[in-house]
């Protein structure tokens, strides 16, 4: 490279330099997302520079693209350093650099630089560092704007290595390293319009290049669309007693306690057994909203509406277990409800099961959980009276489990964390559930 092009460069990062957003460098979650995010920009931004060193750009991209890595390091930098790559968005960089020729040109400067530079746009319109986004975004407009007008591979060369790539950015779109510093700055409902906003731009990709989006862009599309369609606020903070404080300060972990009672179950099959717990559960958190809480890193929150998670295999002989989510239960006939939570299971049991992820400090960015109680049922495994672990990650406030029914009867044992329940709130909520299902379905509403 010249040192007049070098100048050039330190005279860009300069004028970038005055963009910095300090308010950014304000410690605690905020700083620990933007720090996450400039680090996952800049290695993004490394895949256009090493295409465009190859000569697979348009005239003067090398320059913006050094520009821009330098500039989100610089970042990520200031805000505590640089971090390495996420195993998606290594893979998804690894992948695109492999591409050469009008197939590399195309993929990144029409296809991956209209997600990113959809990210910006909603990033900076959220107010986060918009001066240096707005300043890089215009940049990558003029990328995508001249490689539309530059040679490009047939639909038939095009369209197995879109498929490849959309399977990509699905993962690194759904990924912790991605999605966790996202929802910190700018919340579930500015996901949601980021993603409907990245695969509109890719739409519009794929018709120009004469390729049909694949599976990929509309797992992500659904996702958000899912996510836009429930609007509530976050779950709020929860004044804390001396006495809520002392627990959470003496027990870093879930403190289990545990409470059970056998109830009356009508000769159904498992799963109706399950829907009438899961509605009694929703009508008793209705009726109780006190009881509605959750917790995370040591703070309570009560969310807004009442969510209730259903455990369930994903696979009966690995014995691999998910949870689906069910809004307001209580408002829906039996009928509906296990519909609905049939469809859930069958989408997720479509996939393969992933390990749960390692978040090391990204797990201080988890979000307050919407879901206070988990219902578990054990009556596969012939088990009478479950015990079952509480999990961490999901910081609910108990777990219900039904036992396998006997002489009519089944035994409902909640396990509690006492860091966010006492006892006195297991007894009320196992008086409810108990209630609700002698009343019967819709008694609640």
């Amino acid at each position: 490279m010249r040192a007049a092009e070098r100048e050039k460069i330190r005279g860009r990062l300069q004028a970038l330099e005055a963009c910095r957003d300090r308010s950014l460098a304000c410690g605690g979650r905020r700083q620990l997302a933007a720090r996450h995010l400039f680090s996952t920009l800049s290695h993004l931004e490394e895949l256009a520079v090493i295409a465009a060193e190859r000569g697979d750009g348009i005239p003067g991209q090398l320059e913006d693209e050094l520009v821009h890595r330098a500039a989100f390091a610089a970042e990520a930098n200031a805000l505590g350093g640089m971090l390495s790559p996420t195993p998606e968005c290594q893979a998804l960089v690894s992948y695109v650099c492999r591409l050469h020729g009008p197939l590399s040109l195309a993929v990144l400067n029409v296809v991956a630089e209209g997600w990113l530079g959809n990210a910006f746009e909603h990033l900076a319109r959220a107010g986060f560092s918009p001066a240096l986004l707005e300043a890089v975004g215009k940049d990558e407009e003029r990328h995508t704007h001249e490689a539309l007008a530059l040679a490009k591979p047939t639909p038939e060369e095009a369209a197995e290595p879109l498929a490849e790539l959309e399977a990509h950015l699905a993962r690194f779109a759904s990924s912790p390293g991605w999605l966790l510093p996202l929802h910190e700055l700018i919340g579930s409902q500015g996901c949601a319009e980021m993603g409907l906003g990245g695969v509109a731009a890719h739409r519009l990709a794929c018709a120009h290049l004469g390729v049909r989006p694949e599976d990929g862009a509309r797992a992500i599309e659904v996702s958000c669309r899912t996510a836009r369609a429930y609007p509530e606020g976050a779950p709020e903070s929860v004044p804390m007693t001396a006495w809520q404080v002392s627990k959470a300060r003496l027990w870093r972990e879930p403190a289990p306690i545990y409470d059970g009672r056998w109830v009356e179950a009508p000769a159904e099959a498992a799963d109706r057994v399950e829907a009438l717990v899961v509605q009694a559960v929703g009508a008793t958190l209705d009726y109780r909203p006190g009881l509605r809480r959750t917790i995370r890193a040591g703070e309570l929150f009560r969310p807004r509406g009442v969510v209730v998670g259903v455990r369930r295999l994903h696979d009966r002989q690995t014995r691999a277990v998910v949870t689906v989510y069910a809004r307001s239960p209580h408002h829906r006939t039996l009928e509906v409800l296990e519909a609905e939570l049939a469809r859930r299971v069958t989408r997720i049991r479509e996939q393969p099961y992933e390990a749960v992820p390692v978040l090391g400090d990204l797990e201080a960015l988890l979000p307050a959980p919407a879901c206070a109680v988990v219902v578990s049922q054990c009556a596969p495994w012939s088990v009478r009276e479950g015990f079952a672990a509480l999990v961490p990650l999901e910081g609910v406030a108990a777990l219900v489990v039904i036992g396998a029914p006997v002489d009519g009867r089944v035994h409902l044992g909640v396990t509690a964390d006492h860091r966010v329940w006492d006892a006195y709130e297991v007894g009320r909520f196992l008086d409810g559930v108990e209630g609700a299902l002698r009343r019967g379905p819709g008694a609640a509403e």
